[in-house]
C-alpha cells in the first residue's frame, strides 16, 4: 500500500513532491505521469511544458517506463472495436463456460507479449471474469463467498503490469471499459484489492466517486461474505492512503445505512494505536470515539440508531457462536479506555478524580450497548465495569454525574454483579453514596444529587415499581430502557433490606433540606421527586411523619418557570390529606389558614400595605417568588375545596371530620388577578394555568366570563406610564374625592383625574378603589357629561381586572337604596342577588352605570349556581329520593331568582311618569339597548328561561321592544300553541299580540303557520266568549290580527271574516241590551263561500259600525289598517 504522502502529490501534481518520493513509492503512479508526459496536452502554456520535462526527468531512469511507453503507442481505435466484439461476443456466449476464461498458458503469453498484445490479454481476462459474474449474480448462483481465479490475476509478480495496462485501457477507451465496473469486478480476484488501490492512485480525480460506489453496492448489515470483507479492505485502504476523506466516507456509509462494519473500522483507524502515546492524545482518542458511537445511540435519526442497533445484535450472535466479528475490536478499545481512566486514577491515589465526565459518557455508552442493542458483557468486561462503578468520585458536579450514571448502569445491568464478592462490593459503594450525599451537595454547590435519585430508587422498590424505576434510568441517561423484575432482585433485597426501609426513607425525606430557587431548569433528580413518590406511596402517613412543615417552606422557596412536579405534589398531598388509605385511617395535617394568610397578605395587585383584618402568623417565611407562592397555595387551596366537595358523602357516613377552611379566606384570594398572570406568563406557568382553569370555571364560573377576560387583554396590552415615586396613595385618594366633590361645579377636574387613573399601572389603581366606587352615586348628577361618564366606566372595567369579586361587592353596597343599613358581603348578594338591583332608582336611566349593574348582576346570577350546589354537597342527602327533591327545589330557585331578574329588568324598559310628561326618552332608549343585550345572553345561555318569562307574562308595551332589540326571542315561536292552550284568557292575548311581532319580525314559512293558528283560535273563542270576555279579549286581539296580515297578505280575508262577525254579534249585543240604540246598517247577504262576500260592502258595512262602544271602535279603527 502506498502512502498518504504519494496521493496527495498526485492528487495535486506537485512536482517537487513527486521527485522526492523513492523509486519504489513512484512505480505505481508511472502509468499516469506518462500519460501526462507524453500524450499532447490542451495546456500548452510554457510553465505546464516545463512541468511536462521534469516528468520526464522523473521517469527517465525507470525501466517499467518503457513498457507502458509501448502500451500507449497501440492503435486504440482497432482496440476499441476489438474490445467492443468481444464484449458482444460474451454477452451472446455468456452461458457457455469455455466463454468465461482464456484458454492456454495466459501467463506466459502475458511475459512474451508486447504491447497490443498485452493490453488484449487483460482485458479479455477482466471481461470473460466480469460478464460471467454478473450473470450468475443476476441468477443467483454465484456463490458471493467464493472469489473468481484467474492466473493472471493472481499472481502477485504482475500486479504492477496489470496495473499498467488496466490504466492505459481505462484512460484511453473510457467508452468502453467503465472505471466502476472494473473495481467491482477485481473485488472477486484473490489479489484484486492491490490493483484497485493502484488504479484509484492513477485517477485521483475519482476518489469521492469510486468511494461512494463501493459503498451504495455494499450491504446494509454485517459483511458475511468474503466480497464484502474484500469491499471493506479496500475502502480502509482508500481511506488511509486519503485520511482526509476518512470521515466523509464514513458520514456517507451513515447517512445510506451501509456497511456499519466499515464505520467501525474507520473510527477506530482514525483514533490510531494507543500504545506509547502521551495522556492528552489519548484523551483526544477517547472523546472522538465516545463521540461517534454516542451520536449513533443518543442522536434524534431512529433510522441510523435501529440500523446500528441491528448490526450489533447480529454481531452478538456470531459472538455466541464462538466467530470474531468486526465488533470485537470495538468491544476490546471500549474496555481499553476504561482500563485507562482506572489505571490513571490509581497512580493518582486510588478515587476516581481524573477523566470523571470521559468515564460517565462510557457508562452511559455501555447501558445504551446493553439496554438498547442487547449486548452481552463478558466477564472481563463485567469486572471492569463494576470496578469503575464502585470507586469513589471526586465531590463535584462530574462526580455527582459519575454517581448517578453509575446507579443507572447497575440498575441497566446488574448482570456486572457476577458473584457475591461483587454483590458485596456494591453494597458497601450503596452505603457509601448514601452517607456521602449530603456532602456531595454541599462541597459541589449543586442543588441535585445523586441521594434523591437514591431515595427514588428506593422508594420505587419498595412500592415494587420497576416500570417507575425505567423511567427513572431512562430520564437519566436521556435513552430509553426497559428493566425486567426478574434481574432486579438482588438488587431490589440490597435497597430495601440494607440500604432503605421504609421508615429510614420516611424519616430521611422529611431531614433533607428543600430546593432553593426550585424550577424547572434545575437538572437531576431533586428532593422534592422524593417526596412526591413518598406522597404517592402513603410513606409518611404510615410511619406518622409530619410532611406539611416541608412542603410549606418548599412552596416558598419555588421560582419560575415552575417545575412540573409541582403540581402533581399539590394533588398527591391533598388526597394525603383527605383521603384515607384502606388500611389506616392516618392523614396528613393540611396547610393552616393562617400560613395561606400569611402569603397571601402580600398583595401582588396593589402597593398598598394593607394588614387590617388579618391573622396573626407566628412565624412567617418569606417566599422568594410571591407570584409562584401565591398561585401554587391557590392551586392546593382549590383543589382541596374540590376534592373534600366531592366525598363529602363518604365524610358524613364514617364520620369523619376534615378541615374547612373559611369563607373569609377565599375573599381575600385575588383569583381573576393569578389567573391573569398565570395566563399572560405560559412560559413559566404553563404547567399549572390549565389545571387552575378548570378548578375555576367550575366553582367560579363567574370570573370566566369571556367579556372580562378581552378586557383584561386589553389592559394588559395597553401601554401605561410609572408615576412618580414621590406621590403617596393618600394624596391620590384625596385628589380623586375632591374630583367627585367639584361635579356639581366643573366636570374637567373629575374628567383630568380620570384620565390620570386610566394611566397608572394596576398596583397603584388598585388602591383608589374604594373612593372611587364609594363616590359612584355623584356620577347620577345631570350635570356630569357623557364623556366623564364614559371615563368612569372605563376605570371601572380596569379596576374590574384587578379584584372583580371584591369591586362588585362594593359596587352594589354605594349604589344600594339602602347605603345607611348594613353593608352587604358576598355570600349575602349570592345568596339573593336581586340585591343588586334594589338600587338608586337613578341608576335605571344612566347608561353607564346601568351597564355596570347589568355586568354584576350577572356575574352574581352565575355564581349563585356553583354557591347552592355546593351548599347540597356540605350537608349530602340520606336518600335519593332526598337527593332528588332537594335537586329539583335548588334549580327551581335558580329559575325563580333568574326569571325575577329580568321581569324587573323589563319594567325598567317602561317609561317613568316624568318621562311620558316630558318626552324624552333618550336616556330609556340607551338602557333599553343594554337591557336587550343582557337579555339576549341569557336567552341564549338558557333557552328555557325564554319560556318561563313568557308564560309569566310581561307589559304587552314591551313586546315591540323585546322582539325587535333582542334576537333571540325567535325561540318564542316554538311555544306559542302551547301559550295559546292555556285556559288563562289573558296568557291567550299575550300569545295572540307576541306573535303578531314575531311574524312581523320573522316573516318565514313557520311564522305563518303560527299565524293561521292564532286566526284559527280566535275564531273559536269568538263563537264560545260570553258578551263581557268577548270585549276583553277582541279589543287587544283585533290589532295583533291585523299586525299579521301585514307580512302576510293572504290572511287578510280571514280577517275581515274574523271582523264582519264580529261587528254582527256586538251590533246585536248593542240591539238587545240598549233600548235606544237604533242600527241603520243594511245587513249582509248570508254566503257559505267567503269569497262571494261584495268586499265594498263589507268594507262599508265595517266602516259604518257606531263609535259609541269601544270593541265597535276598534274594529273600525282594525278596518282602516287593513284597507
Amino acid at each position: 500500500m502506498t502512502s498518504p504522502t504519494v496521493f496527495e502529490a498526485i492528487s495535486s501534481m506537485n512536482i517537487d513532491l513527486i521527485s522526492s518520493l523513492s523509486e519504489h513509492e513512484i512505480r505505481p503512479l508511472l502509468p499516469s505521469l506518462l500519460r501526462i508526459a507524453l500524450c499532447r496536452s490542451l495546456d500548452e502554456s510554457q510553465f505546464w511544458s516545463y512541468q511536462r520535462k521534469r516528468i520526464m526527468e522523473i521517469l527517465y531512469n525507470h525501466e517499467a517506463a518503457n513498457m507502458i511507453v509501448s502500451l500507449l503507442s497501440v492503435d486504440f481505435h482497432s482496440l476499441e472495436v476489438y474490445v467492443k466484439k468481444e464484449q458482444q461476443l460474451r454477452a451472446n456466449l455468456i452461458s457457455s463456460e469455455e466463454s468465461q476464461s482464456t484458454t492456454g498458458n495466459i501467463v506466459l503469453d502475458f511475459e512474451k507479449s508486447g504491447g497490443l498484445k498485452r493490453l488484449k490479454l487483460v482485458l479479455n481476462e477482466l471481461l470473460a471474469s466480469q460478464m460471467s459474474i454478473k450473470c450468475y449474480l443476476a441468477q443467483a448462483k454465484y456463490p458471493s463467498s467464493n472469489h473468481k481465479y484467474s492466473e493472471l490475476f493472481d499472481n502477485e509478480i504482475y500486479i504492477d503490469e496489470i496495473t499498467d495496462a488496466l490504466v492505459i485501457a481505462i484512460a484511453e477507451l473510457h467508452n468502453s471499459i467503465c472505471l466502476m465496473d472494473v473495481i467491482e469486478t477485481l473485488l472477486y480476484f484473490k489479489r484484486g484489492h492491490h490493483i484497485i488501490w493502484r488504479l484509484v492512485v492513477n485517477f485521483p480525480g475519482m476518489f469521492s466517486e469510486i468511494c461512494s460506489a463501493l459503498l451504495m453496492n455494499g450491504d446494509k448489515q454485517e459483511e458475511e461474505n468474503l466480497i464484502g470483507e474484500r469491499r471493506i479492505d479496500v475502502l480502509r485502504i482508500l481511506c488511509k492512503i486519503n485520511p482526509s476523506h476518512a470521515l466523509l466516507i464514513r458520514t456517507e456509509a451513515l447517512e445510506s445505512l451501509r456497511m456499519p462494519a466499515l464505520c467501525i473500522f474507520l473510527t477506530l483507524d482514525s483514533i490510531g494505536c494507543s500504545q506509547n502515546i502521551s495522556n492528552k492524545v489519548r484523551l483526544v482518542q477517547i472523546n472522538d470515539l465516545i463521540s461517534f458511537l454516542s451520536g449513533l445511540f443518543f442522536r434524534n435519526d431512529e433510522k441510523i440508531r435501529t440500523w446500528f442497533v441491528s448490526y450489533i445484535r447480529n454481531c452478538q450472535k456470531k459472538m455466541d457462536q464462538g466467530s470474531t466479528t468486526s465488533l470485537t475490536q470495538l468491544r476490546a478499545e471500549l474496555l481499553g479506555c476504561l482500563k485507562f481512566v482506572l489505571q490513571k486514577n490509581e497512580e493518582e491515589g486510588g478515587n476516581l478524580s481524573l477523566y470523571l465526565v470521559e468515564a460517565s459518557a462510557i457508562l452511559r455508552l455501555y447501558c445504551a450497548l446493553r439496554g438498547i442493542a442487547g449486548m452481552k458483557f463478558t466477564d472481563e468486561e463485567s469486572a471492569i465495569l463494576l470496578n469503575v462503578i464502585t470507586q469513589h468520585p471526586a465531590a463535584n458536579p462530574s462526580g455527582i454525574r459519575f454517581a448517578s450514571t453509575a446507579l443507572c448502569l447497575l440498575l441497566a445491568c446488574p448482570s456486572v454483579m457476577t458473584n457475591t464478592e461483587a454483590e458485596k462490593r456494591t453494597l458497601e459503594w450503596l452505603n457509601w453514596l448514601v452517607k456521602e450525599e449530603s456532602l456531595f451537595g454541599q462541597v459541589s454547590g449543586v442543588r441535585s444529587s445523586f441521594g434523591e435519585m437514591l431515595l427514588l430508587i428506593a422508594i420505587h422498590f419498595h412500592g415494587n415499581q420497576i416500570t417507575a424505576i425505567s423511567e427513572l434510568v431512562s430520564s437519566t441517561l436521556d435513552i430509553k430502557l426497559t428493566l425486567r423484575n426478574t434481574t432486579l432482585s438482588r438488587l431490589k433485597t440490597m435497597f430495601t433490606h440494607e440500604v432503605f426501609t421504609n421508615q429510614m426513607i420516611t424519616a430521611h425525606a422529611v431531614k433533607v433540606p428543600v430546593t432553593t430557587n426550585l424550577n424547572s431548569c434545575l437538572p437531576g433528580f431533586l428532593p422534592v421527586h422524593c417526596i412526591f413518590q413518598l406522597l404517592k406511596t402513603r410513606a409518611f402517613t404510615k410511619y406518622e411523619v409530619p410532611i406539611k412543615d416541608w412542603l410549606y417552606r418548599q412552596t416558598c422557596n419555588c421560582t419560575v418557570p415552575l417545575n412540573p412536579v409541582i403540581p402533581p405534589l399539590i394533588e398527591a398531598y391533598v388526597k394525603s390529606v383527605l383521603i384515607p388509605t384502606k388500611t389506616s385511617s392516618a392523614t396528613n395535617e393540611p396547610i393552616s389558614e393562617e400560613e395561606i394568610l400569611s402569603i397571601f397578605k402580600h398583595k401582588i395587585y396593589s402597593i398598598e400595605d394593607n394588614v387590617e383584618n388579618r391573622m396573626e402568623v407566628v412565624e412567617e417565611i418569606q417566599p422568594t417568588c410571591l407570584l409562584t407562592t401565591q398561585l401554587i397555595l391557590l392551586y392546593y387551596v382549590l383543589l382541596y375545596e374540590d376534592t373534600r366537595l366531592s366525598m363529602m358523602k363518604d365524610l358524613t357516613f364514617f364520620n369523619r371530620s376534615v378541615k374547612i377552611y373559611s369563607p373569609q379566606l377565599f375573599s381575600q384570594l385575588p383569583i381573576f388577578h393569578l389567573m391573569q398572570k398565570a395566563k399572560n406568563e405560559p412560559q413559566n406557568y404553563g404547567v399549572l394555568f390549565p389545571r387552575l382553569l378548570r378548578l375555576i370555571s367550575t366553582h367560579y364560573p363567574h370570573l370566566c366570563l369571556v367579556q372580562d377576560w378581552f378586557a383584561a387583554e386589553e389592559r394588559d396590552a395597553t401601554s401605561k406610564i410609572q408615576i412618580k415615586t414621590n406621590v403617596s396613595i393618600s394624596e391620590l385618594k384625596s385628589r380623586l374625592k375632591k374630583a367627585f366633590e367639584s361635579i356639581g361645579q366643573s366636570n374637567e377636574t373629575l374628567s383630568r383625574t380620570l384620565d390620570r387613573m386610566l394611566s397608572l399601572p394596576n398596583n397603584y389603581l388598585w388602591p383608589l378603589s374604594s373612593t372611587f366606587v364609594d363616590s359612584l352615586p355623584l356620577l347620577l348628577n345631570e350635570s356630569v357629561t357623557s364623556e366623564t361618564l364614559e371615563k368612569a366606566k372605563k376605570v371601572w372595567w380596569q379596576l374590574n381586572c384587578i379584584f372583580p369579586d371584591y369591586l362588585c361587592v362594593m359596587t352594589v353596597n354605594a349604589l344600594s337604596n339602602q347605603r345607611h343599613e348594613k353593608k352587604l358581603t358576598w355570600d349575602d348578594i349570592v345568596l339573593d342577588p336581586l340585591h343588586v338591583l334594589r338600587c338608586n332608582v337613578k341608576v335605571f336611566r344612566c347608561p353607564v352605570l346601568m351597564e355596570i349593574t347589568l355586568h354584576i348582576l350577572q356575574c352574581f346570577l352565575i355564581a349563585s349556581r356553583p354557591h347552592f350546589a355546593r351548599r347540597l354537597l356540605e350537608k349530602p342527602s340520606k336518600t335519593t329520593e332526598e337527593e332528588k327533591d332537594r335537586e329539583e327545589l335548588r334549580i327551581a330557585l335558580i329559575t325563580a331568582q333568574e326569571s325575577t331578574a329580568i321581569q324587573l329588568l323589563l319594567e325598567c324598559c317602561l317609561p317613568m311618569n316624568d318621562e311620558e310628561k316630558n318626552g324624552d326618552q333618550s336616556k330609556l332608549d340607551e338602557v333599553k339597548k343594554l337591557i336587550g343585550v343582557h337579555l339576549h345572553q341569557v336567552f341564549i345561555a338558557d333557552p328555557n328561561l325564554v319560556k318561563l318569562v313568557h308564560f309569566q307574562g310581561y307589559p304587552s308595551e314591551l313586546l315591540p321592544f323585546t322582539v325587535s332589540s333582542i334576537p333571540s326571542m325567535h325561540i318564542c315561536l316554538e311555544f306559542i300553541p302551547e301559550l295559546l292552550s292555556q285556559p288563562d284568557l289573558d296568557k291567550q292575548i299575550f300569545a295572540i299580540q307576541l306573535c303578531s311581532y314575531l311574524v312581523e319580525q320573522y316573516p318565514i314559512v313557520k311564522s305563518m303557520c303560527i299565524a293561521k293558528l292564532c286566526f284559527n283560535v280566535t275564531a273559536t273563542l269568538l263563537s264560545i266568549l260570553e258578551s263581557g270576555k268577548r270585549q276583553q279579549f277582541f279589543i287587544p286581539v283585533a290589532p295583533a290580527l291585523v299586525r299579521m296580515c301585514k307580512p302576510f297578505p293572504p290572511l287578510k280575508e280571514d280577517a275581515i271574516n274574523l271582523l264582519i262577525k264580529l261587528g254582527q254579534i256586538q251590533i246585536s249585543r248593542l240591539a238587545s241590551t240598549q233600548p235606544d240604540f237604533i242600527c241603520t246598517l243594511k245587513p249582509l247577504q248570508k254566503s257559505v263561500d267567503l269569497e262571494e262576500i261584495n268586499w265594498d260592502e263589507a268594507k262599508s258595512f265595517l266602516s259604518s259600525l257606531p263609535s259609541i262602544d269601544l270593541l265597535c271602535h276598534t274594529i273600525k279603527q282594525s278596518v282602516k289598517t287593513l284597507y
